[in-house]
């Protein structure tokens, strides 16, 4: 069994993959950075299960000096507490689970990003960015920063008892992936399938537009020296 974070309507919760279900809750502790009171920064968190039971608690000075990383723990703590209840959440599977539907996501919004590039260069040269263009472009980004920002914490595995990375590969049998590769990955295979007129290479150029637009906005977002893995 693999637990993973993801960003579903701005609110972090724990997905069960194989199942497909969500199972836990990531409530955020935000606070003013103390060097920039304009920026707001992590404190802790706490987990809670899909039946109401707080999980767990990360919060104050157990939470300073932890790092970006330690909002991996979530997806432990939930797949313990499953685990030691006997998979409540089986329960709530109501339709064929789908291991793969956010790496699909993943790809169709790199195609989806890619079109509306594309489409503002055009607009660009005949007589300016259209307002719905920018603002479907900026939805669009924030969706792949959502599940960017989510990977950076791995999946866990819960067999292993121990953390990888957060994307699944197609076949399974491959090494999992980090969200450059996957984006590649799922990416050429959404945008290969809705153009299949343009040659492979125009289309990675184009895929990288989208890689590096979005590096720019997490350059943005974190502090200078943060950038996609390589």
């Amino acid at each position: 069994m693999r637990y993973r974070m993801e960003i579903i309507d701005d609110q972090p919760m724990i997905r069960n993959v194989e199942t497909d279900v969500v199972v836990g809750i990531v409530l955020r502790a935000l606070v003013p950075d103390p060097t920039d009171p304009e920026r707001l920064t992590y404190m802790g968190y706490k987990v809670i299960g899909v039946d109401g039971c707080e999980i767990a608690e990360f919060l104050n000075e157990r939470f300073r000096g932890s790092g970006f990383t330690s909002l991996r723990y979530p997806a432990l703590m939930v797949a313990t507490y499953e685990e030691d209840r006997g998979y409540p959440s089986f329960k709530a599977i109501a339709k064929p689970p789908d291991p793969f539907r956010l790496e699909h996501k993943l790809g169709t919004l790199i195609a989806d990003t890619a079109s509306e590039i594309c489409r503002a260069y055009i607009e660009h040269g005949s007589g300016g960015v259209k307002a719905e263009t920018k603002q479907k472009y900026g939805e669009l980004m924030a969706q792949l920063f959502d599940i960017y920002w989510a990977s950076s914490f791995q999946s866990f595995n819960a067999e292993r008892r121990d953390w990888e990375p957060y994307f699944s590969n197609a076949p399974p049998s491959d090494p999992r992936m980090i969200f450059p590769e996957a984006a590649l990955h799922y990416g050429m295979f959404y945008m290969e399938r809705r153009f299949p007129h343009i040659d492979e290479a125009a289309l990675k150029e184009v895929l990288s537009w989208v890689l590096e637009f979005l590096d720019k906005l997490i350059n943005c977002l974190f502090q200078p020296n943060r950038h996609l893995p390589h």
